[in-house]
């Protein structure tokens, strides 16, 4: 609002027409030939545009530069240069910065690549001015410096340029408030102004002085400055100039109290403004000029001007002083007694600030999310490491490196086949089963076909894969609901080509056949399927086993776009299909091997968890009878006591998990830490219930307990839900209603269902599916006669009708709930369905219908009131609610006093926020305002709070689901090995023999499996887990020895617009081109590496910020000079730098979440670097 008014000589008055009155630059020759005719059309266009800016005639300036360069192509000249610079002049002075920035980034990449130096530091010079009026001073303050520091080391004297630079550099000090930096750089640079008789630069200067004076209120030595700036604008005809200057002493002027001489120069800068077009000028003087207005006792103009300064921010995009507007034109229009119009704008600002306030929040989450799995990584690679020496260190020499080496191989490709696996259903089965059932089905198709055990084991694990290719394709794509579209398909048909190369490469049986699996399963018996429309017995028998067990899973199994079909419907489809689709033996086979299932209803039985089953069946009948049926009855105590007598529910389930580990009774064990589980959620001890009902899960489905399991993922839902996770809890409530559908549970089933209603209104915010959920839950209570639970129902599907607007249906359930409620005896669900019943009846301008109903429902709660604070708070705030729209303003106000006491006192923040903004129009339409003002101003910080907590909970979530996952991950490898060295104990005389042929193929194989974990298969640059091994190392060494090092982040600007446009296979040419340049940049000690997706980082020991900002500078310039077109026409590439040093950092963490950060400030204008 007060920023300085920026040198004016590098924007287009440094680049051409600001010069064109002293030393005109001559143009470096095109480095490719124009034809005579167009270099002199050329010539003439550049003559007219540049004739155009000085006339300040910038409309004409697009037309011409645009026909500019289609003449000249992309072949870099000095002409082509002159046309960005003309064009990032013309959108600066529309305030369009973003497309300026865009433009003047062009001509500095052009002009470095012809060696015009000069036209390079007034590039530099330029975007640091953008930058200013963009708002981000970091990258402002970045340009400038290294404009300065490029002028110090030119071999051609740019004096000019010089005193430019500074004063704009003072520009930024002056924003940043540091008015010693800021006086010093202006008094330098308006000297080197006057030696080089350079107005422009003197009056920028002076006018800099001149703010700087108003900041501190020295109003008198403004005035000074301003007047002599005033006077050489004046008489060196600068408009633009002249414009700013008065918005400027207007200023000075209201300071001084001279307000008709504040209004007159306001007056005259407005009219300038206007009739330049000068958007930034135009905002800023409305926005002084209406800040006047109000403090004049004239709130009526003062609305007109705060509403076309809003104009104006809106144009250009300055959402931060936008919001400034709001506020202040929200509080003039309440000046005026225009409430509703004020609370427009005040619940506008209230919205932005949200907003921006929201960004902020995603990218913590973002970043801490990406350095969790860094984390994860790390600890599960060392975990690993840690066993491989434990296990080499027990045996002898020479026996030890055949059996270590092949246990290394297998376990590798157990823990590809695994994490794959997982990574695969998190991206698209909302079950989280998927992949293990196809599997499953799978293995036993082939035990039946007579294949040998071990290639029935092999099916199995490798069968888990066969849709790992689908992390390779879009989320808009892969989790779309409706039916695809013929493009979207065919980018989903490229998951088999994608897994197939995701897994190509291996050296062992299993990954060979999962590489085969992933490419084949969508191939048809009739030669129509993908990707290569192979046919018959040309299909590899895996592929063919696998599709069967692939499409009967999808089939039987409920999906987000559609429910789950009876298994005689789909017995009749895999029979239609054979011969077709599938193998007819094949399906023949499969369909008599499901057919003894039918009537049961159950799965076939998992062929290499059956051992572990029955085993665990053979230990619990060892057990003692007695001891079982103590624990038992020890369990069902504790559950039944949760409500009740938490305390003594906890001290029983501790008892019980005490006696079943004594005994090694596992179900005992998961029964007992369902119970604490549930008093951890209670507790808000979301850690240790995620690892409860993570350890209960695993033992339900060991022991093959679907009840104990059921149970335990509905409490897992909660938690996640709890912790922000929504994804999650879903995810789990889906496999419990899944669950309790097989078990023919239907009481299980409905509060599943009524969960993810909860779910659905309160975190998606989507009531009409929430709407869904209910009705499915009241259909299963119907069946079920489980009146208790249909009131509850009937209560959330009136409530639901009501935030929908269909008020008859509201009134309707919630008379039926009420009067359900009242029969069984249920005071809450009776009470809550009357208040539903009264808001429906209240928005129907039923009042006087709804007063009695609205008094019953809260007389019902004053019973329950010591017990249930929150609903009686809601209910009290929808009884306000009723008296304001009756007029009864009195008696509204005390009754949400009543609710922001009972908030208070229980800490329900979102409801005293309802009850604030109640009370804010309440005091509006009594005419006090201060009142209004103070509830308006408690709501925002109210807001805040809850913004505040719900990011520290979802950072929680993250940090939790981390330890848990990594306990899991410690537990798995410690089990693998385990089984590995019982394996490999009994292979080992065999081994033996073979020894010498086999040592050296594992050698060979251990080096390509080492190459492989360094490195990024498609870049040939490190992959992140190495990279940030490199990192961990150089950092702990620069800091051991005082030394300093830094690292650049960089992110591939539009990447996905280039899948999208040119196709993925040119995705792939390009970081693989990327991986080449970062590989041939910089020196043999730097370490570069691909740290995700598009994003690349490179790590540079021994080198200082500035030095590694000039090498990310030295990257960018490369990266958008590349040869793109030799890949596809039309391609253009650049990237975003993130540069940060090690310098006061305590890890390696911060330095990389320092780069991610100045990555991000890059990525707001892309192509460029930050730091």
């Amino acid at each position: 609002m007060n920023h300085p008014t920026p040198a004016h000589t590098p924007l287009p008055l440094q680049g051409g027409p600001g010069q064109l009155d002293a030393d005109p630059i001559e143009a470096p020759a095109a480095d490719g030939p124009v034809p005579e005719a167009a270099a002199g059309r050329v010539q003439a266009l550049l003559e007219e545009a540049e004739a155009a800016v000085v006339g300040e005639e910038y409309e004409r300036v697009a037309g011409l530069t645009a026909e500019i360069r289609s003449l000249l192509g992309s072949t870099p000249s000095g002409d082509l240069a002159q046309a960005y610079n003309l064009q990032a002049m013309t959108h600066f002075m529309h305030g369009q910065y973003r497309e300026a920035s865009a433009a003047a980034l062009h001509e500095a990449a052009i002009r470095e690549t012809i060696g015009d130096h000069e036209g390079l530091a007034k590039c530099l010079n330029n975007l640091g001015l953008i930058h200013i009026e963009l708002g981000d001073l970091p990258t402002a303050l970045e340009h400038l410096t290294r404009c300065f520091m490029y002028i110090q080391t030119c071999p051609e004297p740019l004096e000019n340029l010089a005193c430019a630079c500074q004063i704009n550099i003072g520009n930024v000090h002056q924003i940043m408030r540091n008015a010693v930096l800021a006086a010093d750089a202006y008094r330098q640079g308006i000297e080197a102004a006057r030696r080089a008789a350079h107005v422009g630069n003197e009056i920028a200067g002076l006018t800099g002085l001149g703010l700087l004076a108003n900041d501190g209120l020295e109003y008198r030595d403004a005035l000074r400055s301003l007047s002599q700036a005033l006077s050489l604008a004046r008489s060196h005809t600068r408009r633009y100039d002249e414009a700013e200057i008065l918005d400027a002493l207007g200023q000075t002027y209201v300071g001084l109290g001279q307000h008709d001489l504040a209004l007159e120069t306001f007056g005259q800068a407005l009219w300038l403004a206007e009739d330049l077009g000068a958007l930034p000028s135009e905002q800023n003087t409305r926005f002084h000029l209406a800040r006047l207005y109000v403090a004049m006792g004239q709130p009526e103009a003062a609305v007109s001007q705060f509403r076309g300064a809003l104009a104006c921010a809106e144009r250009s995009g300055s959402e931060r002083l936008a919001l400034d507007i709001h506020e202040e034109l929200g509080g003039a229009l309440q000046a005026l007694g225009r409430h509703e119009a004020a609370n427009v704008h005040l619940g506008a600002a209230l919205t932005l600030e949200r907003a921006l306030k929201d960004r902020s929040s995603q990218e913590i989450i973002q970043n801490l999310t990406t350095h969790l799995e860094v984390e994860r990584a790390r600890h599960q690679a060392d975990t690993y490491r840690l066993l491989n020496q434990t296990s080499e260190s027990a045996r002898a020499e020479a026996e030890g490196l055949v059996r270590a080496r092949t246990a290394d191989l297998e376990a590798a490709q157990l823990d590809i086949i695994e994490r794959l696996s997982i990574a695969g259903e998190y991206r698209d089965d909302k079950t989280g089963a998927h992949t293990e059932r196809v599997s499953t089905y799978a293995a036993s198709l082939a035990a039946c076909l007579g294949l040998p055990s071990e290639e029935v084991e092999l099916i199995r694990l490798a069968a888990r894969l066969h849709d790992i290719g689908k992390i390779g394709v879009p989320d808009s794509v892969l989790l779309k609901t409706g039916t695809l579209t013929s493009e979207e398909y065919s980018i989903m048909k490229h998951h088999t080509t994608i897994g197939a190369r995701v897994l190509e490469g291996g050296q062992s049986a299993l990954m060979r056949l999962a590489e085969e699996i992933a490419l084949t399963h969508h191939e048809r018996w009739d030669g129509s399927g993908y990707p290569a429309g192979l046919s018959g017995e040309r299909i590899p028998l895996s592929g063919r086993i696998v599709a069967i067990a692939d499409v009967w899973d999808a089939l039987t199994t409920e999906r987000p776009y559609k429910a789950a079909w009876t298994r005689e419907d789909a017995w009749r489809e895999l029979s239609a299909q054979a011969g077709a689709q599938f193998d007819p033996y094949l399906v023949e086979v499969f369909l008599g091997m499901v057919a003894g299932t039918l009537n049961a209803g159950t799965e076939p039985p998992p062929v290499a968890e059956a051992n572990h089953i029955q085993a665990a069946a053979d230990a619990e009948r060892d057990l003692p009878t007695h001891a079982v049926q103590h624990v038992t009855a020890l369990n069902d105590a504790a559950w039944e006591a949760r409500r009740a007598d938490p305390l003594q529910s906890v001290r029983i389930a501790h008892e019980a998990y005490l006696i079943s580990e004594q005994h090694g009774y596992a179900v005992g064990q998961g029964y007992a830490l369902r119970t604490l589980g549930f008093h951890d959620i209670g507790a808000s001890s979301f850690r240790d219930a995620l690892d409860r009902f993570d350890r209960a899960i695993g033992i339900a489905r060991a022991a093959a307990v679907p009840v104990l399991e059921r149970d335990c993922l509905n409490l897992l839902g909660n938690v996640y839900r709890s912790i922000y996770n929504t994804e999650r809890a879903m995810t789990c409530l889906l496999q419990s209603i899944e669950l309790s559908r097989t078990l023919g549970d239907l009481a299980g089933e409905a509060h599943a269902l009524m969960n993810l209603g909860v779910i659905a209104a309160s975190r998606l915010k989507d009531k009409q599916h929430a709407l869904s959920y209910y009705q499915q839950a009241y259909a299963v209570l119907e069946t079920a006669a489980n009146r208790g639970g249909q009131v509850a129902c009937l209560y959330s599907m009136a409530d639901a009708f009501q935030e929908l607007g269909q008020f008859t249906q509201a009134q309707d359930y919630g008379r039926r709930g009420a009067t359900l409620g009242q029969n069984l005896g249920d005071t809450l669900h009776h009470a809550l369905s009357l208040s539903v019943v009264a808001r429906a009846l209240d928005a129907q301008s039923s009042h006087h219908d709804a007063e009695p109903v609205h008094r019953e429902a809260l007389e019902l709660m004053r019973r329950l009131d010591s017990e249930m604070p929150e609903p009686t708070a809601w209910i009290q705030l929808y009884y306000g609610t009723h008296l304001a729209a009756t007029g009864a303003l009195d008696e509204a106000q005390a009754e949400y006093e009543r609710v922001l006491a009972g908030c208070t006192a229980f800490d329900l923040k979102e409801l005293a926020v309802l009850a604030h903004q109640e009370l804010t129009q309440v005091h509006k339409r009594r005419g006090d305002l201060e009142a209004a003002m103070h509830h308006l101003e408690a709501e925002r910080a109210l807001q805040q709070v809850i913004f505040e907590q719900e990011a520290a909970e979802k950072t929680r979530g993250l940090m939790f689901q981390y330890e848990v996952e990594r306990a899991e991950s410690e537990a798995a490898l410690y089990k693998v090995r385990s089984v590995e060295l019982a394996s490999a104990n009994v292979a080992l005389e065999q081994a033996n023999r073979e020894k010498s042929a086999l040592v050296a193929a594992l050698q060979e194989q251990s080096m390509l499996l080492e190459r492989q974990l360094r490195e990024d298969s498609l870049t040939g640059v490190y992959n992140r887990r190495h990279i940030e091994q490199i990192l961990s190392r150089e950092f702990e060494d620069h800091r051991a020895g005082g030394q300093a090092m830094s690292l650049i982040m960089l992110d591939v600007d539009h990447f996905k617009q280039v899948n999208d446009t040119f196709s993925h296979l040119v995705g792939d040419d390009v970081l693989r081109r990327m991986g080449a340049l970062l590989l041939a940049t910089g020196r043999s000690q730097n370490s570069s590496g691909r740290y995700g997706g598009e994003e690349f980082v490179v790590v540079l020991p021994d080198m200082a910020l500035v030095e590694a900002v000039a090498v990310a500078e030295r990257l960018r310039l490369d990266v958008e000079a590349h040869a793109w077109q030799e890949v596809a026409a039309g391609l253009r590439i650049t990237v975003s730098l993130g540069v940060a040093s090690s310098e006061g950092l305590e890890n390696f963490e911060r330095l990389v979440g320092r780069a991610d950060e100045k990555l991000y400030e890059a990525k707001r204008q892309r192509n460029r670097v930050a730091c």
